[in-house]
């Protein structure tokens, strides 16, 4: 008898997860719903199942107006889930699930040719580590392959040119970005305790060299590492100066997480071909803030989502700022529509970074975020 209603209950655990994962295009894996020895973690948390938590939007067109970026966002938590990036000639360029703006950890990264071979896949663990990295030629031939700490270079005629290890007094690996995108390579040219000297090497979108240079490394601490260019770097192949690289790849340097084999924090200088899909610089002027503001130091509504509040402050220069959970902050610029019904934002820092949402103005008490489906009241500032 016992056993019977064992398989009862058995049962009835696999029906729930049959129901849950038929409502949402997510793995559980990727989602965290899941742990591997808990399944009534995964029964209790059912958070997935609230209607239009997940939202799907084109974030860039090219200038014919086709798609260069759809991402899918978990708008419950401001959080980007999944990006997919495309080629102006339709086909796929890059795939990746990603978690707090960066590619999630044990997933593949990947990135394609137009001509629809790989260029690159890219795994990573919790501490920005390469996990495994393998990168190929235009033609398909493989250039580059790493796991558990090994690594092979190979030339496009399919010969090796390089091989090693991590615990070598030496490496040439590759530079990756914070997407998963192979812009670059490093290799050691000298090791003295705590500090290192590495020669990189920095290529544009279509992965030819424009910059190198030697960057002097130090250890600050058991996790930090501290990278410098500390002379003038040779420019390769480009229109830009050596100066404007250069600041680039500072900017780049500061934003590295982990030590031997990191991934960064930023995508070098990436130029993505693509128009805004909101052309807010057009829209509006100071004198539609003013009307907007009312004269007041600033203008703040409150909208309450998924049982959280979120407020919204504008201000006479222009400025916003996007508050939820009470800490988190996203910041940008508005515009005014000319008829001054909807407000244009242009988010610069957070997870909407770069993007442009629209706002309809319904009277001078409420507004609706359109991308959130969600009203937002005028209320008294918060102190």
């Amino acid at each position: 008898m016992a056993s019977v209603v064992i398989q009862r209950k058995l049962l009835m655990y696999v029906a729930v997860l049959f129901l849950i994962s038929g409502c949402t295009d997510y793995k559980f894996g990727q989602l965290d719903l899941l742990p591997k020895t808990n399944i009534k973690t995964a029964l209790d948390n059912l958070t997935v199942l609230i209607p239009h938590r997940y939202k799907e939007r084109i974030t860039r067109r090219y200038t014919d107006g086709s798609p260069a970026i759809i991402r899918t966002y978990d708008i419950m938590y401001n959080d980007l889930k999944k990006e997919m990036r495309y080629h102006q000639t339709g086909s796929l360029r890059h795939e990746a699930m990603y978690v707090n703006g960066t590619i999630a950890p044990d997933n593949s990264a990947i990135w394609w040719y137009p001509n629809g071979n790989r260029t690159s896949l890219l795994v990573i663990d919790d501490d920005f580590n390469m996990v495994q990295g393998t990168i190929w030629y235009e033609s398909g031939q493989i250039q580059f392959h790493f796991e558990d700490d090994d690594y092979y270079w190979w030339n496009e005629a399919g010969r090796i040119d390089r091989k090693g290890s991590l615990i070598d007094s030496s490496w040439s690996l590759p530079v990756w970005s914070y997407r998963g995108r192979f812009i670059g390579t490093r290799q050691l040219t000298q090791l003295e305790n705590r500090f290192w000297i590495e020669k990189w090497v920095l290529f544009n979108n279509d992965l030819q060299p424009v910059i190198t240079g030697n960057v002097a490394c130090s250890m600050r601490d058991s996790s930090t590492v501290d990278r410098i260019i500390n002379e003038e770097w040779s420019l390769l192949d480009s229109a830009k100066s050596v100066a404007e690289l250069q600041i680039a790849a500072q900017r780049l340097l500061n934003l590295i997480h982990g030590g031997t084999h990191f991934v960064t924090g930023s995508d070098w200088y990436l130029n993505d071909d693509v128009d805004l899909l909101e052309p807010i610089d057009r829209l509006g002027g100071n004198e539609s803030f003013i009307s907007f503001i009312g004269g007041e130091p600033s203008k703040y509504f409150k909208g309450r989502h998924f049982n959280q509040n979120y407020y919204l402050e504008f201000f006479p220069d222009g400025y916003f700022t996007h508050l939820w959970y009470d800490h988190y902050t996203d910041s940008g610029y508005f515009r005014v529509s000319p008829s001054g019904n909807r407000l244009f934002l242009h988010y610069k820092s957070g997870i909407y970074s770069g993007e442009s949402h629209a706002i309809d103005i319904i009277n001078h008490r409420k507004i609706h975020y359109r991308f959130r489906n969600c009203s937002y009241f005028i209320a008294p500032k918060r102190n």
